[in-house]
């Protein structure tokens, strides 16, 4: 693997790993979160997982629904690494 390819893996770990912790300490389940955002919850599941990008927007409604900034639960792309 090139330098990229494993950035790029380590960027999606530390996206999936910081909403996770944040839900967790929100003291939800992901379903409850997913629900209250008028989600399916696969669609969060597919969000945690990197198996679908959030929007600019998406991301926003996240992060309010968990009492959080944006930039905790989704780093900024070079600046994390």
């Amino acid at each position: 693997m090139n330098a990229l390819v494993i950035k790029s893996i380590v960027r999606e770990k530390i996206m999936e790993l910081g909403l996770k912790v944040k839900i967790v300490e929100s003291g939800r389940k992901f379903y409850e979160v997913a629900n209250s955002l008028g989600w399916h919850p696969s669609k969060l599941s597919h969000i945690i997982h990197g198996a679908m990008r959030p929007s600019i927007e998406e991301k926003a409604m996240i992060a309010k629904e968990l009492g959080v900034e944006v930039i905790e639960v989704f780093p900024k792309k070079r600046e994390e690494l």
